[in-house]
């Protein structure tokens, strides 16, 4: 038997033993050869795979949320058994908290029993959402379980007055010690001392007739012992009761983040007239608009105060000498046996039943959220089939339709999408495809809705078949309408649409045949002017990869740039790639480097020359997509209008004829490379500009309208943080701008101005 480890590229034959392995890439495969009459059974987690013969095996790894993958493999050769284990593990993972998992779980549930063996998107799927049968975002509710603050008063009281009196006076137990000690410190003679004595003579004084003299004797010392078995359950509660108030105190920071994070979403989009921002918020967030998310946070507030109160206790309880000295080493099971003390002495008996209570919530919350049993075996197919969804639905509120052949289907718990969609300017198809990994990658093909219109000739087309051509053109009233270039063979069809066998010109007369060779000049010569056109051409055509991975980085910058130049390496050379991570935005508050941040939300725009061979020209995006944040419904949304509107731009490079937002032809230049839609719902802006810091290159911009920039104050988007700064720029650039913009003073207005980065190499210009 010989066991190998494939990943990077690279295979390392590994040794028969049980070890722990740290890959250095995203994934693993470990690769079993079985010579001649021998047999293995293979336990992946919690797959098993029996009776294993002769040849070459191979077992992906798919990890849980420890980021570990367990791998038991018992072979079988002449009577020989060899038992190993080997465990895979990503290092720069951070754990993603149960709770999530469990929220993402009950979303394959719910949407698969939807769904049933297959369904409609449009008719069926959609309207799931809708109508709340299904949920995209699962906001965070930490009140839940203490509505009438019973909880935190009985801990404010049992902790302030109970527990503290334990620090002052705490039972101890008595701990015996022999030692030998000079005869005039004995106080408690050791049972065994003469017969030490009798047989150790360097410790005698002397020797009479009477008997032996000690110098020195084995006696008992008596000292207090603190470490008894009530007072490591102290420890194990203080640390247990500390860690599920700093869990509540936590909860409760995000929860209000998050509120006033949709809050800054709507107010900003208020300020640039983006007026339907409060009706996304209110659908996403089951009704949930910006007065309620503030009230909500009042009252968040109150109870944080109170929580931090009780923190602020325990860390005074943790400080004292009492815990302090208590072997941090020794450990108690949680399955407590109530002694006497426990019972009956009324400080230890309150913490006690504090603690229980404190297990019950404990318990509580995760039936609550329906955290029951092992959740983390498959977290990474949870994922992918909520952004899966997220993103056939955030293309549903951008407006883009689909057929009724469009379905979405679950397949051994996995999403499975064969969809077509349109809108006004672009075709999408996109379709699931699952590795052996259990990733999903979503392929959106995107083409032009190309619609070219000729003038029919003034020549008679009525019994002319169309049907030769339906696959390019069709007839509208009295023009032809093109939506791509036909092949040669095609055009010959063109040519030959009145065309008439032989034997019927033959028996034509000699006015029709006339009128029949007229007919047939005119029309040839519209067919020629026709395919020489510059108009007529090929639609666009563009291709996007969306891959979710279910690993999140730990807020430190070396974890988070090995992180991304891993992902970095699993992009499609030849298309664009998007990929998705369960990144909860405001755990990364303390990370000072916005280039590193840059790096876990970027919709492939180039903040800096070390980041311009993969982040650039938005040919690769990194989105942070989670239940709880409102933001990732909208990254979602800006990462399609974004790939649609550079595409709807670079195909009218020409001549730009509809607004790359909303799509309608009421639109106006108002410079040499510039353009304003005058629609009162969307009056952006839009435009192509060239790169004067670094690369010289040409890239495309669009802002919101400048009347409406200019109700922005400075004051209203300083930032103290890069994280903030990053939050803030993508509350106002949001779903529909594609380029980041430089916010400077305006001096004097105290407004500001706004100046696109360059998206291929990050260099700043004033336009």
């Amino acid at each position: 038997m010989k066991i190998s480890l494939i990943s990077s590229g690279n295979i390392r034959d590994l040794e028969l033993k049980n070890q722990k392995i740290e890959l250095s890439s995203l994934r693993g495969i470990l690769e079993l050869t079985l010579g001649p009459e021998e047999t293995a059974h293979i336990v992946v987690n919690n797959s098993e795979e029996e009776n294993l013969s002769e040849g070459t095996h191979q077992f992906y790894s798919v990890f849980n949320n420890e980021k570990k993958c367990a791998v038991r493999i018992r072979s079988i050769s002449g009577g020989r058994v060899v038992s190993v284990q080997y465990t895979l593990y990503q290092p720069f993972g951070a754990k993603i908290e149960e709770h999530s998992i469990g929220n993402l779980m009950h979303f394959t549930e719910s949407a698969s029993s939807v769904v049933g063996e297959g369904c409609s998107l449009e008719d069926v799927f959609f309207q799931a959402f809708d109508s709340g049968r299904i949920t995209l975002l699962s906001i965070v509710q930490p009140l839940t379980g203490y509505d009438n603050l019973n909880l935190i008063n009985n801990l404010q009281s049992t902790i302030s007055q109970k527990v503290r009196a334990i620090c002052s006076s705490p039972k101890q137990g008595t701990r015996v010690e022999e030692l030998v000690q000079d005869v005039s410190l004995v106080k408690r003679i050791n049972t065994n001392a003469l017969s030490h004595l009798s047989s150790h003579t360097e410790h005698w004084k002397a020797r009479t007739l009477s008997g032996l003299i000690p110098k020195r004797l084995r006696a008992d010392i008596i000292e207090d012992e603190i470490n008894i078995y009530e007072n490591l359950f102290f420890k194990m509660a203080i640390d247990d009761i500390s860690d599920y108030v700093t869990a509540e105190i936590l909860s409760l920071q995000k929860s209000m983040e998050k509120n006033s994070i949709a809050i800054d979403w709507e107010r900003y989009g208020n300020v640039i007239n983006d007026y339907r921002r409060g009706e996304l918020i209110a659908k996403l967030t089951r009704g949930k608009d910006a007065s309620f998310l503030n009230e909500e946070n009042h009252q968040f507030a109150e109870i944080l105060d109170e929580w931090m109160k009780i923190s602020r206790i325990l860390l005074t309880i943790k400080s004292s000498a009492f815990y302090q000295s208590i072997d941090r080493n020794k450990h108690i099971s949680k399955s407590i046996h109530l002694t006497n003390i426990l019972k009956n002495d009324q400080r230890y008996k309150a913490l006690y039943d504090m603690w229980c209570l404190v297990q019950r919530e404990k318990q509580q919350n995760k039936e609550t959220k329906g955290i029951t049993g092992d959740v983390g075996q498959t977290p990474s197919v949870f994922y992918a089939n909520y952004t899966c969804a997220a993103f056939l639905y955030s293309m549903h509120l951008l407006g883009i339709s689909f057929d009724r052949e469009s379905v979405v289907s679950f397949k051994d718990g996995c999403i499975q999408v064969n969809a077509f969609g349109m809108d006004n300017t672009c075709y999408y198809r996109i379709q699931s495809e699952w590795n052996a990994y259990k990733e999903l990658e979503l392929d959106v093909a995107v083409e032009e809705k190309l619609e070219v219109a000729f003038e029919l000739p003034n020549c008679s087309t009525a019994d002319f078949s169309w049907e030769n051509v339906a696959d390019f053109m069709r007839v509208d009233g009295n023009n032809a309408i093109f939506c791509r270039k036909p092949s040669p063979i095609e055009r010959n069809n063109i040519y030959t649409l009145c065309q008439k066998p032989q034997a019927i010109v033959r028996q034509m007369s000699a006015d029709r045949r006339t009128s029949y060779k007229n007919t047939l000049r005119i029309w040839r010569e519209w067919v020629d002017f026709v395919l020489s056109s510059t108009c007529l051409r090929n639609p666009g055509q563009k291709s996007l990869a969306i891959k979710p991975y279910f690993i999140a980085s730990e807020a430190d910058k070396k974890r988070i740039l090995e992180l991304s130049d891993m992902l970095f390496e699993e992009a499609d050379e030849n298309n664009r790639t998007a990929f998705l991570l369960p990144t909860e935005w405001i755990n990364y508050r303390e990370v000072d480097d916005s280039r590193v941040l840059r790096r876990l939300l970027n919709f492939g725009d180039s903040f800096d020359e070390v980041d311009e061979d993969d982040l650039k020209n938005y040919r690769l995006s990194v989105l942070p997509v989670t239940q709880t944040d409102v933001g990732s419904i909208q990254r979602l949304m800006k990462l399609i209008s974004l790939q649609r509107s550079v595409l709807m731009m670079e195909w009218q490079s020409e001549q730009q004829t509809k607004c790359p937002i909303c799509q309608e032809d009421n639109i106006h230049r108002t410079a040499q490379n510039s353009w304003k839609c005058d629609n009162l719902s969307c009056g952006v802006e839009w435009g192509k500009t060239r790169c004067t810091t670094k690369c010289k290159e040409w890239f495309y911009w669009i802002q919101p309208g400048s009347d409406m920039v200019k109700k922005l104050r400075f004051q209203d988007v300083q930032c103290d943080t890069p994280c903030e700064a990053i939050q803030m720029h993508e509350n106002i650039f949001d779903r529909y701008v594609i380029t980041d913009f430089e916010i400077e003073p305006d001096e004097g207005s105290g407004n500001v101005k706004i100046y696109p980065i360059c998206p291929i190499c990050g260099g700043r210009r004033k336009r």
